[in-house]
């Protein structure tokens, strides 16, 4: 028996789509996945088409970036050609059903919801497993411990997705930003977007908004880069690369070609704070990204997003203690280099992948906060409270403000 699984390339559905192969593998069914399936060099339609062909069933991990794919509209209609006395068809939804637009091809059939923070791995695989062998899967409480008894431990199970809502503190301020982000983000073009600002402006927690609150449109797959340590030549910056997209290095080219071809893919780079002017991150902007670009020739667009960070400036009293040796001077983390940094990766990008450098972060105002507190519909009375808490902490950035107002605003919600 051979399994064809239908996915969306992307930080949710390919760690799934990994696990249902691994467990599948496991037991003796043969998988076809695109990325372990295709000979380098051939045509990746030409490979999805045969193998379909000699596919006995189908798993389609239905989710809106999956809907949004033109290689699952293929793979779709493919199947839906195909004997469906004989060939089992099995949609595994990531999210409700009133949430997902399905194809025709898809409305009738009995499917498998699989949340992305779904914690019962076993059950849900019984599930599945069931329904491409066409077995009755029995109680629901027995799904698990049935599950366990076909290859108990042998795949590591994929990680949730987030939990919980998102901080409320994620809506405060940064209108001028995030509206560029924004405009930007659909725009159809390459691009760099340099998000400047003293230390303390909470540089991370935008990179968080940027990554949940985002809207749909146009399609994007959002990837946290991650590096274990600054990388120092291309094959590193591309090694890296490849890891938090869970590839290996030589598919890094066909693997974003992929990802772009019906999303943008957004990368979240880690927050410069030191090092700024490196050669290497120089040249990984202003050279190698773009003659990548340029290899794959991807259909949609890739955004990198750069936050730059420098120390906040130094009193009179510090600076003399520096000049006189008794407090040790920084000979890189200051906004000068890091203007210099954001200066020559303005200068030095090339059409192919252009650099826009963001309005700096500044500090969060009285008016910021009443401005958030109105769009969050805070009556007078909660709104008086929750700023009395956070100036009870003395927040001396917005980074601390901002903490603050994830602490208490669930119970300024309360305040009658």
């Amino acid at each position: 028996m051979q399994v064809f699984i239908s996915y969306s390339h992307n930080d949710s559905d390919t760690p799934l789509a990994r696990y249902l192969a691994g467990r599948l593998r496991a037991i003796g069914i043969t998988v076809w996945q695109d990325e372990a399936s295709q000979p380098a060099g051939e045509s990746l339609q030409e490979d999805i088409e045969k193998a379909i062909r000699e596919s006995d069933h189908a798993i389609f991990i239905v989710s809106k970036l999956w809907l949004a794919s033109r290689w699952s509209r293929l793979e779709v209609d493919r199947f839906d050609h195909r004997d469906r006395s004989k060939v089992r068809r099995v949609p595994v939804f990531r999210l409700p059903h009133e949430r997902l637009k399905l194809p025709m091809e898809l409305i009738d059939l009995k499917g498998i919801t699989w949340l992305e923070d779904d914690p019962h791995h076993d059950a849900r695989f019984w599930e599945v497993y069931c329904a491409i062998t066409d077995t009755n899967p029995g109680p629901v409480e027995q799904w698990a411990a049935e599950s366990s008894k076909l290859v108990p431990g042998s795949v590591v199970p994929p990680r949730c997705g987030p939990s919980g809502p998102s901080l409320a503190s994620l809506r405060c301020d940064r209108a001028l930003q995030w509206n560029r982000i924004a405009d930007v983000e659909p725009e159809a073009s390459h691009d760099v977007l340099i998000v400047p600002g003293a230390a303390g402006e909470a540089h991370d927690h935008f990179s968080r908004r940027i990554r949940e609150m985002l809207t749909p449109t146009p399609p994007r797959n959002i990837i946290s880069v991650n590096w274990r340590k600054r990388p120092s030549s291309r094959d590193e910056f591309f090694a890296a690369l490849s890891d938090d997209l869970d590839i290996s290095s030589d598919c890094l080219g066909r693997e974003m070609a992929e990802r772009m071809t019906d999303s943008n893919l957004v990368l979240l780079h880690p927050c410069l704070r030191t090092r700024f002017l490196d050669a290497a991150l120089l040249s990984y902007y202003i050279e190698w990204l773009p003659e990548l670009l340029h290899e794959v020739k991807p259909r949609m667009s890739l955004k990198c997003v750069q936050p730059v960070e420098w120390p906040v400036e130094e009193s009179a009293l510090a600076s003399v203690l520096s000049w006189l040796r008794l407090k040790p001077a920084s000979q890189e983390e200051s906004r000068p280099d890091a203007e210099k940094f954001i200066a020559l990766v303005q200068t030095g990008t090339v059409s192919a992948l252009r650099s826009i450098r963001l309005q700096e972060l500044a500090a969060i105002t009285d008016a910021d906060l009443q401005e958030f507190s109105q769009t969050e519909k805070l009556t007078p009375m909660q709104t008086s409270w929750l700023f009395g808490k956070i100036k009870s902490r003395s927040p001396k950035n917005s980074e601390e403000i901002l903490n603050a107002i994830d602490a208490f605003m669930t119970d300024a919600r309360s305040v009658t």
